[in-house]
């Protein structure tokens, strides 16, 4: 509705649609008297995050990502105003707008390009501009699991990112970030990520992780393990991708065991003395120090460099042993193994089915 008398236009719509599942209302509202300026207010109720219930299954092959499960909804208000840019020169008019706008998704479950899978995110998040000023988002990240290949549990992380008015820069710290992996758990304390800058970095604190599981990643290796890891790994955030230049894991005291048996540790006996020599000492190794030194590429190089201190009862007699072995995957390619032969994606989407 437009009334001339007082320069004002009132606006309301409701829109549905996909299949019944969208509902949005929107209230606007603007006064051209005077400095022109208005507002608006945004309702969305509930939409279900589920290609094939919205009928939007070509999505999945634009976004390369499978929606199977969650809800999203939103609600909040804007406003903008007209202004002067230059205070010297009374044409120099400009828009400017503030918003205040609140973005909520509960149990959100899909899968990216197969080659990760996600359950049970909840995401909050405020969007604001104090002052018309820079933009400000406070969100929180919670997630029951995260799959790329190995599972990622218990996920929590809340951040605030801050935006330049002209959207040339963006600040995003990210206060805290935890999680539970391979029978330890991971912490980040602090994360500042500057849009601006070609290099970032952060260090990334390991607590109790199983050396038992992490020597079950390699299915039918022969390689048992026990013991627990702590330790540290600086990440530097290169334009071409992430970087671990050094990081350091240890054994917690007392230590643990690494039995390496089976067809491959015959086979590498067999292949140079020198190595059939340690396959003998791991084949029941008890170690009280243990060291893993760890680099990773950009490209999915990593390299493990494993310092062991201890012995093999059976071999000379007990007698104290050091062992350096260096150990190198292609991380991208270890993890698509993982990802083949527990069939994470298969599934993620029977289970809802």
């Amino acid at each position: 509705s437009l009334d001339f008398n007082s320069a004002k236009l009132d606006t309301q719509m409701k829109l549905t649609g996909l299949a019944n599942k969208l509902d949005l209302t929107l209230l606007a509202q603007h006064d051209f008297s005077g400095t022109p300026h208005g507002s608006a207010q945004l309702y969305l109720n509930n939409l279900k995050l589920d290609w094939k219930e919205l009928g939007l299954m070509d999505m999945e092959q634009l976004t390369q990502v499978q929606l199977l499960a969650g809800s999203i909804s939103a609600q909040g208000w804007f406003k903008w105003e007209q202004y002067q840019t230059d205070i010297f020169d009374d044409a120099s008019l400009g828009w400017r707008w503030q918003p205040d706008v609140m973005l909520r998704i509960d149990d959100m479950a899909g899968i990216y390009q197969e080659i990760t899978t996600w359950e049970d995110i909840d995401i909050q998040l405020a969007l604001r501009r104090p002052f018309y000023q820079d933009f400000r988002i406070d969100s929180q990240v919670s997630a029951l699991s995260i799959h790329p290949g190995i599972e990622i549990n218990n996920i929590l992380a809340r951040s605030t990112t801050t935006i330049k008015e002209d959207f040339s820069q963006a600040l995003i710290v990210i206060e805290e970030v935890h999680s539970d992996v391979l029978g330890g758990r991971i912490n980040v304390p602090l994360i500042r990520f500057d849009t601006s800058q070609d290099v970032n970095s952060f260090g990334i604190e390991v607590e109790g992780l199983e050396l038992e599981q992490l020597a079950a990643l390699e299915s039918g290796s022969g390689i048992e393990a026990s013991g627990r890891l702590d330790g540290l790994l600086p990440i530097i955030l290169l334009p071409e991708g992430p970087q671990v230049p050094a990081g350091s894991l240890f054994a917690r005291s007392p230590g643990g065991t690494v039995k390496y048996r089976g067809a491959s540790a015959e086979s590498l006996k067999q292949s140079d003395p020198s190595v059939g020599l340690a396959m003998q000492v791991l084949n029941d190794f008890r170690y009280d120090r243990l060291q893993t030194d760890v680099t990773y590429q950009p490209n999915g190089e990593l390299i493990l460099g494993l310092q062991f201190q201890g012995h093999n009862p059976t071999f000379f007699d007990g007698q104290a042993t050091h062992l350096n072995l260096n150990l190198e995957y292609n991380l991208h390619d270890l993890l698509e193994s993982l990802r083949i032969s527990n069939d994470i994606v298969q599934k993620l989407e029977n289970k809802y089915q």
